[in-house]
């Protein structure tokens, strides 16, 4: 049976709690990243002659492609790089990693973009003869592999004459129905200079419906010739153009300010931006010149150079504007930034900005010899003193002349620049890569894990990989990581110091080998590896369900749910049944395996052989009945059961509860709560889980080769318990001290919804629960960011779990089934019951086929049934319980399902949990007995064991804790080594 993401849960009918998980403690954020290069930096020669990079591309698949020129045989060259994610040569691509085109007589390109389908277009100029230094506007376009699209223009190449003059292309814009937009400058022969625009189709076709034929020459005013071209150009949210000029006088002292233009769609001046279109900014009343802008995802502007007091050197200056064009005065200085480099001159040249809101400049800072400059800034605009020194980082390359032009941000969040760095004799391309977040230096430890199953500690062919393993890696006292892959494999990557690993398998019933793994490194980049066998415990049965929702509940449409089972044992599961108990407001339409039968809401499937560890599931198809019989916010109960459960020793996880909230309109991002938006107080009390689920869907125009999902956990939570329970794809997490959770789903190659609908989805269900001071009224609220490869983020919904009193609808505030004696005993309490009527009480012997055994009026708020004659039936010595509570007006809801086990002679439970020095055991049993009791760690090892002869009634024990380690344990009682009772404890 195929083995599908397990979930983590069901151990001894409780989660194990995760270790206590500490911040990260690595190396200054800004530094090289050691991966890439030689230290972080390549430098690539061409032609033994000049070349550099002005612009770069990160590609999805972590590869990055640069533009630029190069000198061969005397003349420039358009010229394309491609570059391998360690920074070697792409050796597919081009000529060994290289393209060079010959345009006219010299070449330049000064801008690169990719279209959707991989095409690179290529913006600069040409000039077409030795004696003619007119530069001509052009554009090239190329596949994917660097071949030239001959398709294209006039083979792959488009020229475009303003008039006398000069023109050159500084920025290449791919719109999104394909359009090719370009800005650069015009300089006539009269030394006036001109922002100048073109539109092309996407043949290569100038499109008359922009400008004049294709072609927009800004109106911006002349004096005495200064330079007045597009620098840098984005689209606004609805198509508009956003236009920052490289320079723009001043008559009153003849400085220069930073100019922001936004045009319409047609070219047209929008003269509802800023000032009749213009947006003119200055710093220092001296000179400012701006190289580069980008658009913020609310629309906000962040525009970037460099500002020049009189007699001071040059800063690097950032500006922010609202989208109207008006500076965002609670950003830095009135909306103004400017920030020194050491004392040296420094020109910020571009701009990159990340999906927190953070801001990074590049540029460069210039004493003796030129140097790559970096300064990162809060989404406030104060510079962020964790990156660099004190917010800046410098990189020399060659000890001469290093100059960048531009910058990106890659998949994984890495920042990497590229421009050109001189050795004695020319320029050479240079580009850098940097760890911006979270991890910089770091030492790797690599593993996998398989099924030791003959537990000789040698994989065989026949051993599959272990999923979902818990990796904790813990350098004692300081810092404590949580990795966990769905896929066998793992990377761990830690400081320097000694640091102990453990594996820690989801089931009581395996354990791992080695226990622990040690490294102790005085270095970085050091590389481990490891590999554990995960060893079963023969002959233990514990099988367990769980029902996760796959698309929201709407009235009048469809409704998913995943209903998936989990052999946690070790021996088979030769035969059994699986049953989905739906809420009588849903109709049943269809599953992905038909059903053994169908009675009343109960749908029911036989399964067998489910071997240990192996994982089914059965998606159930439903459509949520229309109004008035369910409405926007109303609360669907439903739940999935397992059986026959003869001798499981975890029996709690044989049925699986969710209530779900009706919904109108949704997001398909999105997330939700089993919980249906509340939970009782006497819930969290006893340490009852939330289950969230996070729904992901690629609604774009092409296919996500990655995507991360960040959620931030409320501290109302305590995230120590988290846990996963499955997820569509295969995962890497991620957590640290701050509950924050990093699921990366690398390579995942998410179609997009226009072309493949179905495939377009993906979810992950964790678990976690609520800390257990909280108190009525407290609020859970919860939401994720979700990355689309390199795109910022969409975030979720918040869902809010309210801690109430009982649970809504129910007015459940508690309900338990337990055996009493030879009897089953239930009791419940309620609250608010003016409404209330009656309730019936039923009863199942497989979790699917109820039917009543009696009822009782409502009026009290404590309750209890005896249910005297409990049937052990079709071969199970279990009984599942649930209240159908009516009220006054005929409507009815169900309480969670309740679970005996009718084979136990005695009854167990403990106090005080958590302990701290004494653990006191209560047994209730129905006879004079000898009991064996074990208290046992999470990774299975037996602390203390003993006996314990009871008498027929109540009995009562207390053991020392006080030298056990604080921790999580299990207390497991057997009588005659046959019957159990598990429950779980916490030593403080």
């Amino acid at each position: 049976m195929k083995q599908f993401c397990k979930p983590l849960l069901f151990k001894f009918g409780v989660l194990i709690s995760f270790l206590f998980i500490q911040v990260y403690a690595f190396a200054q954020l800004g530094a090289l990243d050691m991966t890439f290069g030689n230290g972080g930096k390549v430098i690539t020669s061409i032609s033994n002659s000049d070349a550099t990079a002005n612009s770069v591309v990160a590609k999805n698949n972590g590869k990055i492609i640069i533009g630029g020129s190069s000198k061969i045989n005397g003349t420039d060259h358009f010229t394309l790089v491609q570059y391998n994610p360690d920074g070697s040569l792409d050796t597919t691509f081009g000529n060994k990693g290289i393209v060079a085109t010959s345009i006219g007589f010299k070449s330049t390109m000064y801008s690169i973009a990719l279209q959707s389908d991989g095409k690179i277009v290529a913006g600069g100029y040409s000039t077409s003869n030795s004696t003619v230094s007119n530069q001509i506007f052009t554009l090239a376009r190329y596949y994917s592999n660097g071949s030239r699209d001959t398709l294209f223009g006039n083979v792959g190449v488009v020229t475009t004459i303003f008039q006398s003059g000069s023109s050159s292309i500084k920025k290449v814009i791919v719109k999104p129905d394909g359009k090719i937009l370009v800005g650069g400058l015009l300089s006539t022969m009269t030394f006036e200079e001109y922002p100048i625009l073109a539109q092309y189709l996407p043949t290569g076709i100038l499109d008359n419906s922009f400008g004049t034929n294709g072609t927009l020459i800004t109106g911006v005013n002349v004096v005495n010739g200064k330079k007045k071209g597009v620098s840098d150009m984005a689209l606004s949210a609805d198509g508009k153009i956003i236009m920052a000029i490289e320079a723009y006088p001043v008559a009153a002292n003849n400085s220069s300010d930073f100019l922001l233009v936004q045009l319409l769609q047609n070219g047209k001046i929008d003269s509802s931006f800023a000032n009749n279109g213009f947006a003119q900014t200055d710093f220092n009343n001296s000179g400012d010149l701006s190289y580069s802008l980008a658009v913020l995802p609310d629309s906000a502007i962040v525009l970037a150079g460099y500002s020049h007091a009189s007699g001071s050197l040059t800063k690097f200056a950032l500006g922010k504007y609202q989208a109207n064009g008006q500076l965002n005065t609670s950003f830095g200085n009135g909306g103004k930034v400017s920030t020194s480099v050491g004392t040296y001159p420094a020109i910020a040249t571009h701009i990159v900005v990340k999906a927190n809101g953070s801001i990074v400049l590049t540029g460069n800072t210039y004493y003796t010899s030129e140097d790559f400059a970096i300064i990162k800034y809060n989404s406030d605009g104060t510079v962020d003193n964790s990156f660099g020194s004190n917010g800046v980082v410098t990189t020399d390359f060659l000890g001469h002349k290093d100059e960048s032009f531009s910058s990106a941000i890659q998949a994984d969040g890495k920042l990497v620049v590229v421009g050109h760095a001189m050795d004695n004799s020319k320029y050479n391309i240079a580009l850098a890569r940097y760890s911006i977040d979270e991890l910089s230096y770091y030492n790797t430890l690599k593993g996998t894990a398989y099924f030791d199953n003959n537990k000789n500690g040698t994989k065989e062919a026949d051993e599959p990989l272990y999923s979902n393993l818990n990796i904790i890696s813990a350098r004692v006292g300081k810092d404590t990581l949580l990795v966990n892959s769905s896929t066998g494999r793992f990377t761990v990557y830690n400081d320097t110091g000694l640091y102990v690993t453990t594996a820690i398998p989801y089931s009581l019933f395996h354990s791992a080998v080695p226990s622990y793994f040690t490294t102790n490194h005085s270095t970085y980049f050091n590389t481990d590896s490891i590999s554990f066998a995960v060893q079963p415990l023969p002959g233990k049965r514990d099988i367990a369900i769980t029902v996760i929702p796959l698309s929201p509940a709407r009235p009048g449409f469809q409704a998913m749910y995943k209903m998936m089972y989990t052999n946690f044992g070790t021996d088979t599961l030769a035969s059994g049944y699986v049953g989905f108990l739906k809420d009588n407001r849903l109709t049943y339409l269809s599953a992905s395996a038909n059903p053994l039968y169908i009675n009343g809401d109960s749908i029911v499937w036989s399964i067998s052989n489910l071997k240990p560890m192996d994982t089914g599931s059965v998606i159930i198809y439903c459509r949520v009945q229309a109004p008035p019989v369910t409405n926007v916010n109303d609360t669907l109960h439903c739940a999935g059961v397992i059986y026959p459960a003869t001798g499981d020793l975890v029996p709690g996880n044989n049925v699986s509860n969710l209530s779900q909230r009706v919904v109108g309109s949704y997001d398909p991002n999105s997330k939700s709560e089993n919980h249906g938006g509340s939970i009782s107080i006497s819930d969290v009390a006893s340490g009852q889980y939330l289950e969230y689920t996070i729904s992901f869907q690629n609604t774009g125009t092409d296919s996500a080769f990655n995507v991360y999902i960040r959620d931030t956990l409320d501290a109302k939570l305590d995230w120590s318990t988290f846990a996963m329970v499955a997820t569509s794809h295969n995962y890497q997490l991620v957590i640290n001290d701050q509950a924050k959770c990093l699921w990366s789903f690398n390579g995942i190659n998410l179609p997009d919804s226009n072309r493949n609908e179905p495939a377009s989805h993906g979810f992950i269900t964790f678990i976690i629960k609520p800390k257990s001071n909280l108190v009525v009224g407290d609020i859970i609220t919860n939401k994720a960011a979700i990355y689309f490869d390199y795109n910022l983020p969409i975030i979720t919904n918040v869902e809010k779990t309210r801690v109430v009193s009982g649970i809504l609808p129910l007015k459940l505030l508690q309900f338990s089934a337990i055996r009493h004696g030879k009897t089953n005993l239930l009791q419940w309490t309620t609250a608010d019951e003016q409404s209330t009527d009656f309730t019936l009480i039923e009863r199942s012997n497989n979790g699917t086929e109820f039917t009543s055994i009696g009822s009782v009026k409502a009026g009290l708020t404590s309750y209890s049934f005896t249910d005297y004659s409990p049937p052990t039936s079709r071969g199970t010595t279990f009984n599942y319980y649930r209240l159908k509570m009516f009220e006054k007006d005929g409507r009815f809801t169900y309480s969670p399902i309740r679970l005996v086990n009718n084979s136990s002679t005695f009854e167990v439970s403990l106090y005080p949990n958590p302990a701290k020095t004494k653990l006191q055991v209560n047994i209730e049993s129905d006879k004079d007995a000898t009991v064996q009791y074990e208290i046992i760690s999470q990774g299975g090892q037996i602390q203390l064991s003993s006996s314990w002869t009871v008498q027929e009634g109540s009995n009562s024990k207390s053991f020392s804790v006080t030298n056990l380690p604080t921790g999580q344990y299990f207390l497991r009682i057997s009588l005659s080594n046959k019957e159990q009772s598990v429950l779980k404890f916490e030593k403080l």
